[in-house]
């Protein structure tokens, strides 16, 4: 085997070993058993063993004794802490989906961007007895898809959205077909011009949602605050109201910040 065939296969593994542990963390407390991560990425068991024996032994996976699952370890808890500094902005938004599920009664959730997709960090759910199908802190969505991601593109470049939309192509069509690019580059133009996007059951099916972005004070959209309700409860009362108590949260925010 030459160097350069080494070299590509060493950093296929690392693809692959990183790819694990970012799905480990969607499955959350429960824990991500073997089967379903074999499922997930098409390994087969002794592979996949071998790249999560990678991960447990430096601590970026731990493997709970009773259920036998995978569970992310301290050394990814202490990435997340060291890492943190940089994302302080997205922390302080934490209180303001709480409030903003207390006032509207409807799941608020924020996400953060990721590259070229987003990844929900938290979910609060509001008191209303009927939820849509939502997406899990830890889950990592394809930017284009979804109201958090268009929201996140309405305050990118035009350059920048073709460029995202054409290199989430493929992802997008096995994940989310309904979102073709004709389909993303008019949503973005309708969140420009409404000021929040509006996902209409594009993501899963009944489940509506509304975004605005998270801006950095470096002008860059680094997040989005979502707003997700079955779609008979998103009347255009209700929207306006919703989009309301969303913006005002947010100035909430960086009237905070400006202190």
């Amino acid at each position: 085997m030459g160097d350069r065939e080494r070299n590509t296969k060493g950093a296929q593994s690392v693809d692959r070993a990183l790819a694990l542990l970012l799905a480990i963390g969607t499955y959350g407390e429960r824990g991500a058993p073997l089967a379903g991560l074999c499922a997930d990425f098409g390994l087969s068991k002794p592979t996949c063993r071998r790249l999560l024996l990678s991960l447990l032994n430096v601590g970026l996976v731990d493997q709970d004794p009773k259920s036998r699952h995978y569970l992310l370890g301290s050394a990814s808890y202490s990435l997340g802490n060291l890492a943190s500094p940089r994302f302080s902005l997205m922390e302080h938004y934490r209180s303001a989906i709480v409030r903003i599920a207390e006032r509207t009664g409807d799941t608020c959730i924020l996400t953060m961007r990721q590259g070229d997709f987003c990844v929900v960090i938290a979910r609060v759910e509001g008191t209303y007895p009927i939820r849509s199908h939502m997406v899990q802190p830890g889950q990592r969505i394809p930017l284009g898809a979804g109201a958090a991601g268009i929201a996140i593109l309405s305050a990118m470049s035009d350059e920048e959205v073709v460029d995202l939309v054409v290199l989430n192509r493929e992802t997008l069509n096995k994940q989310f077909p309904a979102n073709t690019s004709s389909v993303i580059v008019k949503n973005v133009g309708n969140a420009r011009r409404n000021g929040y996007s509006l996902n209409r059951g594009l993501l899963f099916e009944h489940a509506w949602g509304i975004g605005i972005p998270i801006i950095s004070t470096t002008g860059q959209a680094i997040g989005a605050i979502t707003v997700s309700a079955v779609d008979h409860r998103m009347t255009e009362a209700h929207i306006s109201k919703l989009v309301a108590i969303m913006r005002e949260e947010k100035e909430r925010v960086s009237a905070r910040l400006e202190r």
